[in-house]
């Protein structure tokens, strides 16, 4: 899984960093930060099988933040419009 470039992006995090990998994101004035991941071939097999992406974050000690993943597109796919119920 690698982070990717988008359109709407408005910083690189850990840019120039050799410890991080730079990661690309949308930061918006309510500080909801939005990232890009795309999976590779084996990858996206791996998840159509199981059906499971893991995600770890790193806290550093501190309380966890609220977080959100998805498959859709937020800054051009309504949520709603797929929402079933």
């Amino acid at each position: 899984m690698k982070a990717q470039e988008f359109p709407q992006q408005t910083v690189v995090i850990a840019e120039n960093q050799e410890e991080y990998s730079s990661l690309p994101a949308s930061v918006s004035n309510e500080g909801v930060v939005t990232c890009c991941f795309k999976l590779d071939e084996a990858e996206q097999k791996q998840v159509s099988e199981t059906g499971e992406i893991w995600l770890s974050i790193l806290t550093f000690g501190q309380p966890l933040q609220p977080i959100h993943g998805s498959v859709l597109n937020p800054f051009t796919e309504d949520p709603k419009a797929t929402s079933k119920g």
